[in-house]
């Protein structure tokens, strides 16, 4: 069976910090993706896209700054070149209140990068099982190579997972020093997918720490019309970790749920 090549990016807001993945067989679609992706930036007149600068017309965007039709063809254009490559987006985007909540109920420390690239990982074997896979993640910061440690750490500590991490059939690395990711189209895709994630779920209406997660919006929203575009393109898949997901976690981890307080204990009104 042909390996697997998977591209993973980071996106953090002030309430919610998400991971996504675009993954794809070696050969045909991320070869696919690159010209089709050169050939729209070219169509466009910009060397690379991503997702903040573009938002805030910023760098090679400056000039489209409330341009709104250019906008939307360059998105259209975007999405439509990653529908053609046959590819699968995947994310977990983890509330920032609700993994502060449990790491001050278990006093675990649990670092939030580290445990989406975590969680990212797991939807990938949830999906592919037991297929070889090669995974490249962008460089978060400088504490990249201790955030690789942890997500090994947490994933080998988690019965459900541990057997199929120990296999090393998931391999990954940061993306080399030294280079950039404005350079690599595979990364442009994952930064895409990591930023309409984390948007899709700061909008959805009501997300925050005083409504509970039964409540809540848990699957990619369509509220955005570049989310709906990019997740159709993708079919993309993942979930919103909120702090009962992330409780269930940690107790299979430690078999023991006697820290859990329940949602409506933990949720309070001014």
């Amino acid at each position: 069976m042909e390996l697997l090549k998977g591209y993973l990016d980071d996106s953090q807001g002030d309430s919610v910090v998400s991971v996504a993945a675009a993954v794809g067989t070696v050969n045909g679609p991320w070869k696919t993706l690159a010209d089709l992706w050169t050939d729209v930036l070219k169509e466009f007149g910009v060397p690379y896209f991503h997702s903040k600068e573009f938002t805030v017309s910023a760098g090679p965007f400056k000039s489209w700054k409330g341009d709104e039709p250019r906008r939307r063809r360059f998105v259209q254009a975007l999405t439509e070149a990653a529908s053609q490559c046959r590819l699968k987006g995947l994310y977990a985007t983890v509330p920032v209140e609700d993994l502060a909540y449990l790491n001050n109920q278990t006093k675990a420390g649990i670092d939030i990068y580290a445990l989406a690239v975590s969680l990212c990982f797991m939807e990938m074997s949830n999906i592919y099982g037991w297929r070889k896979s090669d995974c490249v993640l962008d460089r978060l910061d400088e504490n990249m190579q201790r955030r690789i440690d942890l997500v090994d750490e947490y994933l080998s500590g988690d019965d459900r997972y541990a057997h199929w991490w120990s296999t090393h059939l998931l391999e990954y690395a940061a993306r080399p020093k030294g280079s950039s990711s404005k350079e690599v189209k595979e990364l442009q895709l994952a930064d895409f997918l990591a930023w309409e994630s984390r948007e899709s779920t700061e909008r959805i209406k009501g997300v925050s720490k005083k409504t509970p997660a039964q409540q809540r919006g848990s699957h990619w929203s369509g509220q955005r019309a570049s989310a709906v575009l990019l997740g159709h393109a993708v079919a993309a898949q993942g979930r919103v970790w909120e702090y009962e997901r992330l409780a269930e976690v940690y107790a299979r981890r430690h078999s023991c749920m006697c820290w859990w307080t329940p949602p409506n204990e933990r949720y309070t009104s001014d």
